[in-house]
Formats: structure tokens, sequence, C-alpha cells
């Protein structure tokens, strides 16, 4: 659906020597699927819950809440996904 979610994501766990998983790595097609949902919250629904901080009538403390999540659901993925973009780059140009 609106190439949002991964189909058949196929997922591999690098492993140390004690056994305790040191790397999780997704499949090209997977991984273009988690950027296109990390640009649609950051883009869409991050300042959705921001904007619905200021015109949601309740209590105080929840207002603030909800735009603290959005700040920060927009943080996140926008981090990650700027993570992901310059490692992509830095592979392209090797």
């Amino acid at each position: 659906m609106f190439g949002l979610i991964p189909m058949n994501p196929r997922v591999t766990i690098d492993v140390d020597d004690a056994g305790n998983a040191t790397r999780y790595c997704v499949d090209p097609e997977t991984e273009r699927i988690l950027q296109n949902q990390r640009k649609a919250v950051a883009i869409v629904g991050s300042p959705f819950m921001i904007a619905s901080a200021f015109y949601l009538q309740g209590p105080k403390w929840v207002r603030i809440a909800l735009g603290a999540m959005g700040v920060a659901c927009m943080f996140t993925h926008v981090t990650a996904y700027r993570a992901v973009r310059l490692a992509e780059d830095r592979k392209r140009l090797q």
C-alpha cells in the first residue's frame, strides 16, 4: 500500500562470539520501503501531531505531551533517514 509496507522483508543478524546481536541488516527493497515510511512520518505524521497540540481542546499537559511526541517523532525519523542516506551516498562514491 503506497510503497509503505514491506511484502517480503529479509533480515540478517550478525552476532559476536558470545552470540549477542551486533548488527541487523535488511535487504535493499525493505530499506527503501523503510525510508519511505520515515519520509511519510517526518513530512505528514509528525506535523499533524504538532498541529494537533495547538488545536486540541483539553488539558495543557496533554497538549504539551502530544506536541513533544510530534517533535520527537520528527527528529528520530529525520535522523534515521539522513543516516541511511549518508551511508548510501558513501557507498555510491566508493
